[in-house]
Order: C-alpha cells, then structure tokens, then sequence
C-alpha cells in the first residue's frame, strides 16, 4: 500500500525537525571553529626556548652575524652557507621586530606585536599576533630548490588551528596595519599576496655595490640552512 500524503501539520513538522536538526549542526559547527581558532599553533610555545634576558643578546650576536657573513665573503662567485638557528630568528622576533614596527607606527591599533617562526625539514611556520587582537594568524611555507634558484610558496593559512583560506587570512593581516601596502617588490607583502617569491626578489644589495644571490633554502629541524654567492659590483 502506498503511503498515504502528508497532511501539513505534518509537512510542518518535518520542516520544523529539519530546522532544528541543521541549527544544532551549525551550532555546533560554529562553536568547533571558534574553539580551533582560538588556539594556539601546536608548535607555539616550545618555539622559544630563549630565556627573555638573553633575547636582546641573542638578536644582537644575529645581526652582527650576518653583517660579517654578507660582508667578509669575497665576490667570486663561489657558493658558502650560513645556518640560521631557530633560537636565535625567535630572539631577533620577540626584540628587534617589535620595535621596528612599533617606531614606523604601523600597527592599527597601537598594540604591540609578537611572531613566532618554527623550521622543519622543507617548510617555515610563521605566526604572529598583535596583543590586543590575541588571536594567532599562521602561515606555512614550502621550501624548494631548482637550477634557477630556491623557491618560497605559501602552503596553508590558519587562525590558531583552524585552516583558512587565502582572502580572509591576507584581510586578516592587512587590517592589522596601517600602512598595510607596501612595494609591490617587497618580499612579505609578495609571498603574502602572490603565493610566492620569485627569483629576483633572491638578490641582496650591499651599499658598497656588491650583490648577493641567495641560491638555496633549506629549512631542517630548528634550523634554516642558507646558501648564498657574492658579485662584485659590475654583475648583474
């Protein structure tokens, strides 16, 4: 026998469990997000080891670090490496970015900002967070390397530990800032934007006319491993 029709109090009634069934799911949906957003990163907190009164030592033996490695290298064309520990990019972070943006002015809201980076083998995680927003915005980086040179591109976006996509983690960022545009050249507006670096954007300027191509990136465990070359001023 077939079924007789609904009449509709009953056809209201399956509307009504409906309703209540894709309410509860939303619900819960929504609650999930924002308790995965509102995490930290898994790797967060054991990221910086450094105790805080050796933070300003660590950033400043970093730069002086990689001054003498830019500097003393003689322009031959000859590869050498530098490894950058995770330790000491996390004490330059907490001491001298801070700082940087803070004297440019350049965060909304005045608040003070805090980044993060952690090395694995083949990617970079960077998180960063401003004090009074609280919430952690994370970007993974994949790291490759090819004849023409090393290559950054962007992997996935989080808020805490919850995946997000490009749009809203760029808006995210940019609305931290005041002067959020930045040259078009710039390398953190160009990997944030475009997805990836490309091979110009390798080379560094010294003042006194020497250039340095940066030739490989290799991230390992808590570590970056840099392989540059030095030109003498004529090179292109």
């Amino acid at each position: 026998m077939s079924r007789p029709p609904r009449t509709p109090r009953e056809r209201w009634h399956a509307i009504l469990k409906l309703c209540a069934v894709l309410t509860t799911f939303l619900t819960f949906a929504m609650v999930a997000a924002n308790w995965a957003a509102s995490m930290d990163p898994t790797w967060w907190a054991s990221s910086e080891t450094t105790p805080t009164p050796n933070r300003a030592e660590r950033a400043a033996a970093l730069e002086r670090g990689i001054t003498n490695a830019l500097y003393t290298r003689e322009p031959d064309g000859k590869p050498w490496t530098v490894e950058l520990k995770q330790d000491d990019a996390n004490a330059w972070l907490a001491e001298r970015l801070p700082r940087w943006v803070e004297n440019r002015n350049l965060i909304r809201d005045g608040s003070t900002l805090e980044v993060r980076c952690r090395f694995a083998p083949g990617a970079m995680l960077f998180a960063g967070r401003t004090r009074k927003s609280g919430g952690i915005t994370e970007i993974a980086i994949r790291c490759a390397s090819s004849p023409t040179g090393p290559s950054l591109a962007i992997d996935s976006f989080a808020f805490g530990r919850l995946p997000v996509p490009r749009w809203l983690a760029v808006w995210t960022i940019e609305s931290a800032f005041d002067s959020p545009g930045g040259s078009p050249r710039d390398p953190a507006r160009s990997i944030v934007h475009n997805g990836n670096l490309t091979s110009d954007q390798f080379i560094i300027h010294l003042d006194d006319g020497r250039t340095v191509r940066i030739v490989a990136i290799e991230p390992i465990d808590r570590a970056l491993r840099i392989t540059c070359t030095t030109h003498p001023a004529s090179s292109p």
